[in-house]
């Protein structure tokens, strides 16, 4: 908890001192170096925010962006008209991440997302973001008007801190509108709670989150496979399987190739699905 805090804290500061959207914020692009400090990497896709350059021209940002299992609802939806909510979004998904060491979302394609962020944070209607219905796409898609919002159901059982827990369901909230910004996050009771966050330099420097796991999974497989210098493989490397549920809806089948990074992936991961969520993908699109 009190490394969760402090990262997802520093995340948010970051996110006060400038007028740049990331757009492209996940687990691999957050650094720490020896002393504690976090630093933010990869900034090919950052853009000066519009209204820091040219206050008197319209918001309009290409819709292209943001690592699959991370990319917000309206990006989703090709909002182009978006800000800074956008990083609030990877942020929410970033600290569900810490705690339960593996992305909680993780479509292979657009609308595999689309349909694990329906799964989780309810049904997308005007009723509860009024400029949805504004979207183009949102007005050509079929979207399932029955599902409720899971976030907290879901996620208490994985996430012991009650506290922690709320913060992430007000970072996942669909209308962008309605997002905590990151003043509000960072006066969430979350970050005022006994005991505080420690300092990150005195923690263990070994880690064990997602990535690191599957980028070893992956080393394992490729020097077996190809027998490099006569490594011999791990036992049991074979039957070693990525972290994290693995629910695939009824009825849904996906047959094109994995997009957006996550290729070499177990297809179609997340949360598991609600009775309530079946056949949500025969309703879309």
């Amino acid at each position: 908890m009190f490394c969760v805090g402090l990262l997802t804290r520093s995340l948010l500061f970051s996110f006060l001192r400038n007028n740049v959207l990331h757009r492209d914020l996940k687990t691999s692009n957050i650094l720490i170096d020896r002393k504690g400090v976090l630093k933010i990497a990869d900034f090919g896709l950052a853009r000066l925010t519009v209204s820091s350059v040219r206050p008197d021209r319209p918001t309009r940002y290409t819709a292209r962006v943001v690592t699959l299992w991370y990319r917000p609802p309206e990006i989703l939806l090709n909002d182009r008209s978006y800000g800074r909510p956008v990083d609030l979004w990877g942020a929410g998904c970033i600290m569900a991440e810490l705690w339960t060491r593996y992305p909680i979302m993780q479509g292979d394609n657009e609308l595999a997302q689309l349909n694990l962020i329906i799964q989780l944070c309810g049904s997308i209607t005007p009723e509860i973001w009024p400029n949805v219905k504004h979207l183009e796409t949102f007005q050509k898609a079929k979207l399932p008007r029955d599902v409720k919002r899971h976030v907290k159901e879901k996620l208490t059982p994985q996430i012991s801190c009650p506290s922690a827990v709320d913060l992430i369901d007000k970072l996942l909230v669909l209308d962008p509108s309605k997002r905590l910004d990151a003043d509000q996050a960072l006066s969430h009771d979350f970050f005022h709670e006994d005991p505080p966050p420690s300092d990150l330099s005195s923690l263990s420097k070994s880690g064990n989150c997602y990535l690191e796991y599957s980028g070893q999974v992956n080393r394992t497989r490729h020097l077996a496979g190809n027998n490099y210098r006569g490594v011999p493989p791990a036992h049991n490397f074979a039957q070693r399987r990525l972290p994290g549920p693995i629910g695939i809806p009824p009825g849904l089948s996906i047959q094109q190739p994995p997009q957006g990074g996550a290729a070499g992936h177990y297809r179609y991961r997340g949360l598991p699905p609600d009775e309530d969520s079946s056949n949500i993908s025969d309703r879309i699109f």
